[in-house]
């Protein structure tokens, strides 16, 4: 429609084991913001406030080609160090469910639609799929992580706290 000339939807549906997780490869390319959100098959988001069940383009890294690798698993990937992906998104516990990315605020003078590409991989196989320059935290950044993003939601939704 004219009317969202400068803005892209990819919508889509997953369904993942627990050991499981689908790797998304995002190329903004002439967007200027992304949003990652999951939902359950109504497109109802539980807990989003205490569960990273979504990113943004702010709240993401980049790989070094500008690309995104966003990770969306049931349960946190954890890698023999403890560590994790920092865009790994919560399915909030959820084998199966709904990804709608939005792109919003396409220049429409520059050539190439952002992409999404997808692939769903056994999270004993994770790290072979990941790009380098992977972004990885610690438990302690993941927590602080969580903590900015519950301000972030208590904030916006005051004098409402989100709690379970």
């Amino acid at each position: 429609a004219s009317f969202l000339a400068t803005q892209l939807q990819s919508a889509g549906y997953f369904q993942l084991a627990d050991d499981q997780a689908l790797v998304l490869t995002i190329n903004p390319n002439n967007a200027a913001y992304f949003g990652v959100p999951v939902t359950n098959d109504w497109t109802i988001t539980d807990n989003y406030w205490d569960e990273q069940t979504s990113l943004n383009i702010a709240q993401a890294r980049s790989n070094p080609d500008g690309s995104y690798t966003i990770v969306v698993s049931p349960t946190e990937p954890l890698f023999g160090d403890g560590s994790s992906v920092w865009n790994w998104v919560s399915t909030g516990g959820l084998n199966q469910g709904t990804i709608s990315i939005r792109f919003q605020a396409i220049d429409t003078n520059l050539p190439g639609n952002p992409t999404v590409s997808s692939q769903v991989v056994a999270l004993s196989d994770l790290a072979s799929v990941l790009p380098a320059g992977t972004t990885f935290v610690t438990p302690a950044e993941r927590a602080a992580q969580l903590a900015t993003r519950k301000e972030g939601f208590n904030r916006r939704f005051a004098p409402y706290p989100q709690t379970a």
